[in-house]
């Protein structure tokens, strides 16, 4: 993929002008690594082999209502002595002030701005909101098969929150 230095819109490497500014292809001559930035974004530490199988086999269920926004605090007191659950836990709870973060902001602006501008935080808003249900999604598959795979983002915030070096 190649980025257009005029408009900013990628286009394939074998087109010869930007299909959306008519900009030749000289022009627009900087690649963007899609994958690499994802594989940097995605390619987050695994702490799976940090934790013992038979805790991480009777708590799988508890660590998956980690990431069901207030379910959180359920696996907070229920789950609380699997160390297991707790990494979910921290990951969840990060991931719940998140969301809350933004529909908090969201409200201020839908009730505070012109009818006109709140498009302008609503719509990223709602993006934001996609993202963290999209973690969260990412975060009880990896609970539901056994990983203590941190979340991109999330997993970042949770260990400085909790000051683990792992």
């Amino acid at each position: 993929m190649i980025l257009c230095k005029k408009c900013g819109v990628l286009f394939e490497e074998k087109e010869e002008r930007c299909p959306h500014c008519g900009a030749p292809k000289a022009f627009s001559n900087s690649k963007v690594d899609i994958e690499g930035v994802a594989k940097k974004l995605f390619d987050t530490p695994n702490h799976t082999a940090d934790y013992h199988s038979g805790d991480i086999r009777q708590n799988k269920g508890m660590a998956c209502l980690s990431y069901i926004s207030v379910l959180v605090i359920v696996s907070l007191i229920f789950g609380r002595k699997s160390k297991f659950v707790r990494f979910h836990a921290v990951q969840g709870a990060v991931l719940c002030l998140m969301g809350m973060a933004v529909a908090l902001i969201s409200d201020i602006a839908g009730r505070n701005l012109p009818y006109l501008l709140r498009w302008a935080v609503n719509l990223p808003a709602a993006a934001l909101g996609l993202c963290v249900a999209g973690l969260s999604l990412m975060g009880i598959v990896y609970a539901a098969i056994g990983r203590a795979k941190e979340i991109p983002i999330a997993g970042w915030l949770a260990r400085m929150l909790t000051k683990e070096d792992k």
